[in-house]
């Protein structure tokens, strides 16, 4: 084990798997100063790795500009919950060069599908949304909303799970949050679930989603219930986790 840590403690993939997992520890329960603290030490190691080693033989999804993209999405995301603006539009702008260059290799590799169609979505719909970002997107190639939904549709077909995974958590949460178009959410929702029954982020947002468009009782009864036992069953949830996800199905009204 000590082998191992040494020869991968300057490997961007180890310091991008220890951000992915502060990250899911710090949205389920523990959003504190120490907890935000290790995320963004690790999302700047990454970067500071690929940075490092630059290995060009690692392609796709293991590909140094992948990952970078993902570092950077995570610092951004903590610029905001800390409403650091001037961080938030630094790591903005970093994410979207390295998308730019990205957009012509949507046939290379599934996860340039998924960053190209990201970046079209949500650029279409800050553009539509806010002045102040069509103003900060005006330099940055044009979108398309119907565009990106398409290649995130293509990204959900990759052998690669992570990609299929992410790509239909966030066509779920567009279909969702943004398009109300909730049988869609549901779908892609009920993709997650299947493939892991015991998450309970994607057991949550699928149950609310089921309520919204009144599904039986005795269905979303069940949904609740399972996702109960899963939280009880679980001996891998740490710190608060437990508690946090206990509170926020038992909140759902059904």
């Amino acid at each position: 084990m000590n082998i191992f840590k040494k020869e991968s403690r300057n490997d961007y993939l180890f310091s991008q798997l220890k951000t992915n997992f502060y990250w899911w520890v710090l949205i389920t329960g523990n959003d504190n100063d120490s907890i935000r603290s290790l995320t963004q030490i690790n999302a700047k190691n990454t970067i500071e790795n690929i940075n490092l080693i630059n290995n060009s033989k690692r392609k796709c999804f293991w590909s140094p500009e992948f990952n970078q993209f993902i570092s950077l999405g995570y610092l951004t995301r903590l610029y905001s919950l800390s409403k650091n603006y001037l961080q938030l539009l630094s790591h903005t702008k970093s994410m979207l060069d390295i998308i730019e260059q990205t957009l012509i290799k949507v046939d290379d590799c599934d996860c340039f599908k998924f960053t190209s169609g990201l970046f079209h979505y949500f650029s279409e719909h800050a553009r539509d949304e806010s002045y102040f970002f069509k103003a900060g997107l005006l330099f940055y190639p044009e979108s398309n909303s119907e565009y990106g939904i398409k290649l995130l549709n293509e990204a959900t077909k990759s052998e690669n799970l992570i990609i299929s995974s992410e790509a239909n958590y966030f066509l779920a949460r567009i279909y969702d949050d943004n398009e109300q178009e909730m049988p869609s959410a549901i779908y892609h929702y009920s993709i997650l679930t299947k493939i892991y029954p015991n998450n309970l982020i994607y057991l949550y947002y699928e149950l609310k989603a089921m309520i919204k468009v009144n599904y039986s009782k005795e269905i979303l009864l069940q949904k609740k219930q399972k996702a109960m036992l899963s939280i009880n069953n679980n001996s891998q949830l740490i710190l608060n986790q437990a508690n946090y996800f206990k509170n926020i199905f038992e909140e759902l009204e059904i």
